[in-house]
């Protein structure tokens, strides 16, 4: 097997074009929660969970973010805070 190279790592506090990458992400996070409701009211539960997984994925890797902390803290406390410290 031949390694690919992924660039170079980045270690460090977040630079300010990285937040602004990362405030996309968050608000696409948010619409997956949305799309996840929709879809359970369309009567498309594993669908709804596929979407769910992602936006939970998505909760723990924004952890320090203001408006997904929240959520993060819910999730923490709950079974699933079993799984990972989250973030980045």
């Amino acid at each position: 097997m031949i390694p690919i190279g992924l660039g170079s790592m980045y270690s460090g506090p977040p630079t300010a074009e990285m937040l602004a990458k990362l405030a996309l992400v968050k608000w696409c996070v948010v619409a997956t929660y949305v799309c996840t409701l929709g879809r359970f009211l369309a009567d498309d539960p594993f669908g709804a969970l596929n979407d769910l997984f992602g936006a939970l994925f998505g909760t723990f890797l924004l952890r320090e973010d203001p408006l997904l902390s929240r959520c993060f803290k819910i999730l923490q406390e709950s079974p699933l805070g079993a799984m990972s410290e989250g973030g980045l």
